[in-house]
């Protein structure tokens, strides 16, 4: 394992639970904008923060704030200056960052943005554990709950709610691709949106015993490809087309995986973190004589340490892109942000004969 540990840390004075990359980058290629949702707090809020990376160094700064009724679980952002935010009080919420584009395009040189609140839904009971956005239409929306029930959102309004899904806890959820989405509790299954959410499609355990999963993430090109982390620390990497075993399956680290994100624009790298530590999962590192976009075989795998906090637990990760940049949100009311990179192997020199 490889150490790339040349991290910025910024305190933002409350527990990072949630992190998203805003995707409007305007043709910055030094500045990136993302949204932070805190938890455990007397007083919750949304933040919008900008970062910025120049040849004397970079930084981060708070451009727009507003309380939330209680913690954040997770928050989509969308390119039209609006972002969906989920709560432990059951609510879905959509706030506006009014001009934050104009902010974005004038190179931070207009007046900082400001938050207002849209639209407010009330879904669940006993709070809103995740939620997801369809990429191709942003008017598909998600939800799954800490009361077993997941909801499915089209154009603001709920057209489907379906109870017990789960005879244990709902932990994540994601769409796989427009017709379909996977949730994650003891077991990955994958369901059908167009069915009654009765029986799931799919099905993905093999003969798994304990190791709750707490994060899925979806390979952004071969959607068939769901990597999953689990209160044991295993990393595990399924293929929908054969879903009787996962086809890579590791201990990856020493508690549980908390958070798990693909690389956007380089999509045979993962990011996964736990209690303490951030790593950079590079499964086609040798690309270059490899032509398969994704592989999980040994030799071509590189695992890379990035983030090494003692005594914090870092709870979402997500990736700038257009500054190749990641960041992490933490319970020490910290985001840190590390170059998204990976290191290649070295070939190995061979003697001539």
């Amino acid at each position: 394992m490889e150490s790339t540990q040349d991290y910025k840390v910024w305190s933002t004075g409350m527990k990072i639970n949630s992190v998203s990359w805003y995707g409007y980058t305007g043709s910055s290629q030094s500045y990136g904008v993302l949204a932070a949702g805190s938890a455990d707090e007397d007083l919750n809020q949304l933040s919008i923060w900008g970062y910025g990376k120049t040849d004397v160094g970079s930084e981060a700064k708070q451009l727009a704030s507003a309380r939330t009724d209680s913690s954040v679980t997770s928050i989509i952002s969308l390119n039209n200056e609006r972002f969906f935010v989920s709560t432990t009080y059951g609510n879905l919420d959509l706030w506006r960052a009014n001009a934050l584009n104009d902010y974005i395009d004038s190179q931070q040189a207009t007046p900082l943005p400001s938050l207002t609140s849209i639209k407010k839904w009330k879904l669940h009971l006993g709070g809103i554990k995740s939620m997801d956005v369809l990429a191709a239409d942003n008017d598909l929306l998600v939800t799954v709950g800490a009361d077993n029930c997941l909801c499915l959102l089209k154009r603001g309004n709920l057209v489907k709610k379906a109870a017990g899904i789960e005879s244990v806890f709902l932990n994540a959820v994601k769409f796989v691709n427009a017709s379909s989405v996977a949730t994650c509790g003891r077991s990955i299954k994958v369901w059908d949106v167009q069915s009654d959410f009765k029986k799931p499609g799919l099905s993905l355990s093999g003969n798994k015993i304990g190791g709750m999963i707490y994060s899925i993430a979806v390979h952004p090109v071969q959607p068939y490809y769901i990597a999953s982390g689990d209160a044991d620390g295993y990393l595990e990497i399924w293929d929908t087309r054969n879903y009787s075993w996962p086809i890579f399956k590791k201990i990856a680290q020493k508690g549980p995986i908390w958070d798990l994100s693909f690389h956007p624009s380089e999509p045979s790298i993962l990011y996964s973190v736990s209690s303490n530590e951030a790593l950079c999962w590079d499964f086609n590192v040798n690309k270059n004589i490899n032509p398969e976009g994704f592989t999980t075989k040994e030799e071509d795998l590189l695992i890379s340490k990035i983030v090494t906090v003692s005594h914090t637990h870092m709870n979402s990760v997500s990736v700038l892109p257009n500054i190749n940049t990641l960041c992490i949100g933490n319970d020490e009311e910290q985001l840190i942000f590390n170059d998204a990179i990976y290191r290649k192997k070295k070939k190995k020199n061979v003697k001539k004969q």
